[in-house]
């Protein structure tokens, strides 16, 4: 984590985010340019961290179905992090999880840890065949 938050890699990855960001306001402008209806601003903000963050961490070349699984585990922390939680309201209730929501944000925890794990499996994997190529 101090690798990928470092000042040098921040700076490195610049272009990661600029590009990201244009992306963003080019499907926008698009958007609003075809269709004239309004934009969801929030979503494309999601999707615009979303995509930056799997561009920073993950591999260069993310599979498809990694792809997805990311976005899904993404959707699914922003439903569990925004959902009503009647335990942080009624304190009786603290510990039942009857609306599941701890369980839901185990079971979400778990698929992230995984996926996170291949990613960084795979960029390690790509940084060692790198670093042989000039040995």
């Amino acid at each position: 984590m101090s690798e990928l938050l470092g000042p040098r890699t921040v700076d490195q990855l610049r272009p990661v985010r600029e590009a990201e960001l244009l992306a963003v306001l080019q499907a926008a402008k698009a958007h609003h340019a075809q269709q004239q209806v309004p934009l969801n601003v929030s979503r494309e903000l999601v999707r615009l961290a979303n995509n930056t963050i799997m561009r920073m961490v993950g591999p260069p070349t993310l599979p498809g179905a990694m792809t997805e699984e990311a976005r899904d585990c993404a959707k699914q922390v922003a439903e569990v992090v925004g959902a009503f939680n009647l335990e942080d309201y009624v304190s009786l209730l603290r510990g039942w999880d009857l609306q599941g929501l701890t369980r839901r944000t185990r079971e979400v925890r778990d698929r992230f840890d995984k996926l996170m794990e291949t990613m960084i499996t795979a960029k390690e994997q790509a940084r060692r065949n790198n670093q042989h190529k000039y040995q």
